[in-house]
């Protein structure tokens, strides 16, 4: 599968129409896109008019079409409802190119669940696939981008706990995270919950437009990182493939592999050996997804793309899929 977010700039440079797209698409040996929708509350004409020929030109390639969201980011709903952005150690809801609202949220959470169902209705996608469904940072509370401290986080959390979760991050606090290791597990546990719950939520609500669709989780990889996606992202691998159960899980290869300009495609073996039995013990299935260009030292050409997808399959995935479809150096125009 590959990633085509029509949204991206490079679109426009590129010159292509949508049928020019799913025709390339096909042509390169590529049986599904990931259609890419970050904005779920844009209803929009022009929105509407993009997605439906790309949906319309993918289906008469033959070409599976899965539903890419990015929750909890929307930026229609962080325009128009301030009272639903999260809040980081420093205040802001912003980071990188995404915008954070907070699942926490009951506003939020029925506003999304609803567009949502409503994309679904629309546009008849043949699955969905919740990407870098997370809290922010890599860093952990050492980042100024820490989440979540909304109203509607610590009123929960305070609720579950007894106590403002700003306090484990107040350095004079008897609270604060470095002394009191308790509380700081349940503020960990507490931010897992609402992850996995909303994701939950999300999948539950697709499953009701259509109860067959097929259902896609991206796990954030942290084998030999720094970082623990559990702790610092509030992703718990176990908890989706118990709790959550979706057909398949999308392991998010690193960033600092992607960064690597000579990086073997082998290099997904590393991954297969860690996370695939894990999965299948699970009964849930298992795709594997790198990014070919978001950077330029992160290109790769079409052959390094099958000579990564076969290395793939015989280490065990279930599949692969590559971001993005635009900026890739495999692209013939």
């Amino acid at each position: 599968g590959i990633y085509v977010d029509p949204f991206l700039n490079t679109y426009d440079n590129l010159r292509l129409t949508p049928k020019e797209v799913a025709r390339l698409v096909k042509s390169y040996g590529f049986n599904a896109v990931h259609l890419v929708i970050v904005n779920v509350g844009d209803n929009s004409p022009s929105f509407s008019n993009i997605i439906g020929s790309y949906v319309e030109a993918l289906r008469s390639e033959n070409l599976s079409v899965v539903l890419t969201i990015y929750p909890p980011t929307d930026r229609v709903a962080w325009e128009t409802h301030p009272e639903w952005r999260q809040r980081f150690l420093n205040g802001e809801s912003k980071y990188d190119w995404r915008v954070y609202l907070a699942p926490t949220d009951d506003g939020f959470v029925a506003y999304y669940l609803e567009n949502v169902k409503r994309l679904l209705k629309t546009y008849n996608f043949d699955g969905i696939e919740l990407a870098e469904c997370w809290y922010e940072v890599d860093e952990g509370p050492s980042s100024p981008y820490y989440a979540d401290f909304s109203s509607s986080m610590r009123q929960k959390f305070k609720e579950a706990s007894g106590i403002d979760p700003l306090e484990l991050f107040n350095s004079s606090s008897p609270h604060y995270y470095l002394r009191d290791s308790q509380l700081y597990e349940e503020w960990v546990n507490f931010r897992v919950a609402v992850i996995t719950n909303f994701m939950k939520n999300i999948l539950n609500a697709a499953k009701e437009v259509n109860p067959n669709i097929r259902t896609y989780i991206m796990y954030l990889s942290d084998v030999g990182q720094s970082y623990n996606t559990r702790i610092d992202h509030a992703q718990d691998l176990n908890a989706i493939v118990k709790d959550v159960r979706p057909d398949y899980i999308v392991i998010e290869t690193a960033w600092q592999d992607w960064i690597k300009v000579n990086l073997s495609p082998s290099y997904v073996k590393y991954y297969a050996d860690y996370y695939v039995s894990k999965i299948h013990d699970a009964q849930v299935k298992v795709i594997v997804q790198t990014d070919v260009g978001s950077v330029p030292q992160m290109k790769r050409g079409l052959d390094w793309v099958k000579e990564f997808t076969q290395n793939a399959i015989d280490n065990g995935f279930d599949g692969v899929v590559f971001y993005e479809f635009s900026i890739g150096s495999f692209i013939k125009q």
